[in-house]
């Protein structure tokens, strides 16, 4: 994986990640290292449609980048769709975006004239793939989530992130800045760190007792600072910190508590794995206990 699909794959574990259900940033880093990177395979015949009717998908091969949807036959096909949504999505991109951004819709239907029911209604005239063979994601194998049935694509149809914005407004947010290159592939999407105190000293703490600390960082690069994970080097010690992207010039911090039952001194680390070159960053807090 290129170091610019690595910042990438920060930045959307940043945005699926949750304090409290490892499990579910486990599912989206195992879904996003395999999907990045990819390319995704359409059908030769592929057919757009508006209401039944053929039609054509102007820029669709030279569009320099893709969002693709798909949306298999399970569950709710209304509450899946989110037409409203997708159709403020388009119109902005037409705006901001001009020339840049095309869309691809395909169908898997259970019930083709529900669905077609339903384009009409939300009046929903942006051309759809409606694939009743389900035979793209015979080519691709989907993920079976809906969060992760949606990606963006560059003009070679690879897959360059994974996420439903209409789902997670904050994956709109990536995938424009990706477009608009505010992501910037000159500098791989690495930036630099200042660590303020990369060694907290605790003495004289006392045994059974939980301290708190916070180690600070500044990004003095010029992208995006996104942290990951923090990897703790036993269980007493706890950590925390932001998940969302820390912008250029600005400062985080890393909150941690140490709980330790045995008197002495004791040496214990926090890896803190990020978009920079020399990552993890390993702080470090030490002292004696009483």
């Amino acid at each position: 994986m290129s170091q610019k699909n690595i910042f990438i794959f920060l930045m959307l574990i940043s945005l699926f990640a949750c304090n409290k259900k490892d499990d579910r940033q486990a599912e989206a880093e195992q879904i996003v290292t395999e999907w990045v990177g990819k390319t995704i395979q359409f059908p030769n015949n592929m057919t757009f449609s508006v209401y039944e009717k053929d039609t054509l998908l102007s820029g669709f091969y030279s569009s320099p980048y893709k969002i693709l949807l798909y949306v298999d036959s399970t569950g709710c096909t209304s509450c899946k769709l989110k037409l409203y949504e997708w159709q403020r999505l388009i119109a902005e991109a037409d705006t901001a975006l001009a020339g840049k951004l095309s869309f691809v819709f395909c169908f898997q239907p259970k019930n083709k004239d529900e669905l077609l029911f339903l384009f009409k209604r939300d009046r929903f005239n942006y051309p759809i793939v409606v694939d009743e063979t389900n035979l793209i994601n015979q080519l691709n194998g989907f993920p079976q989530k809906a969060e992760f049935q949606c990606f963006l694509l560059d003009i070679d149809n690879k897959v360059i992130s994974v996420g439903n914005p209409t789902l997670n407004p904050k994956v709109w947010d990536l995938y424009k800045q990706i477009i608009s290159g505010k992501i910037n592939a000159d500098n791989n999407g690495i930036t630099h760190v200042e660590v303020i105190n990369k060694e907290i000293q605790l003495d004289n703490i006392k045994a059974g007792k939980k301290q708190a600390m916070t180690f600070k960082l500044k990004n003095t690069g010029n992208t995006a600072l996104v942290i990951s994970d923090v990897k703790t080097s036993c269980g007493c010690t706890n950590a925390d910190w932001e998940r969302e992207p820390i912008e250029k010039g600005k400062s985080t911090a890393i909150s941690a508590d140490i709980t330790l039952d045995e008197t002495g001194y004791f040496s214990k680390t926090l890896s803190v794995y990020c978009n920079v070159e020399n990552s993890p960053i390993i702080l470090t807090v030490k002292g004696n206990v009483n």
